[in-house]
């Protein structure tokens, strides 16, 4: 009875990615309300302890790491609601320790699916996740790189620090999250553009690993789909000699 309802359960990347699709959807709608923030905070608290989900129950190293560097920051960013932090200090902290954790756990499910010898879509949805908690981790470094040099970016020509305070911060999110897609896609509409040196260097490092994933996981969609396809004709064939 249990095997049979796991058939109808959908995979753990499965969920890591219904979880990702709502966020990344609902944050331009949600993010702007009156209880942005709060939608932020759960909404990247769900995804952190979805990939610990994907993870297992793992006793590898990076595994471990992510566990517990899970624990930690979303016992500092759950914490910010009952001690104070200035903005400034408040952003680098989760800057960094979300793009920290996004990247980690993005690097241990491309380790998982490296070991895959089958194409599932649950496999398939595993490779999306990968794509988009890099867009996100890329996000929060376009955070930081502004936040500790202002006017890295311009926003229809202003500087994206004046925008975010004359649009209010609530919209910080939704449009760092715009810029990133953009970004790692090389659709580069230039309504936001970078002009430091840092934030040019960072965006030509996310167009190039952005593009080279999807080379490379394609590739081996590919390869086990065409293998898996071979090995199934095969079978009939052995099995009559």
């Amino acid at each position: 009875m249990a095997s049979k309802l796991r058939e109808y359960l959908p995979g753990p990347y499965t969920i890591l990615l219904a979880i990702l699709l709502c966020f990344i959807a609902l944050t331009p709608i949600l993010a702007e309300g009156e209880r942005g923030s709060t939608f932020i905070r759960v909404g990247f608290s769900a995804i952190f302890l979805a990939g610990i989900y994907v993870s297992g129950s793992s006793r590898r190293l990076v595994e471990r790491v992510e566990f517990y560097l899970v624990c930690i920051v979303l016992a500092v960013e759950w914490g910010t609601l009952f001690f104070d932090l200035t903005d400034a200090s408040d952003g680098i902290v989760r800057s960094v320790s979300f793009a920290v954790v996004l990247f980690l756990t993005a690097f241990v499910q491309l380790k998982a699916l490296l070991k895959q010898t089958e194409v599932s879509s649950d496999t398939i949805a595993g490779g999306i996740n990968i794509y988009a908690l890099m867009t996100l981790g890329f996000m929060m470094l376009h955070a930081f790189v502004e936040i500790m040099e202002p006017g890295s970016y311009l926003v229809f020509g202003q500087e994206m620090t004046d925008y975010l305070v004359q649009e209010g911060m609530q919209t910080a999110v939704p449009t760092l999250m715009y810029f990133s897609f953009v970004t790692i896609t090389t659709l580069g509409y230039g309504d936001i553009v970078p002009v430091s040196a840092i934030s040019r260097n960072l965006v030509s490092m996310e167009a190039f690993f952005g593009q080279l994933y999807l080379a490379t996981f394609v590739a081996r969609i590919v390869g086990l789909y065409v293998g898996s396809q071979s090995a199934s004709r095969s079978a009939p064939q052995d099995a009559e000699d």
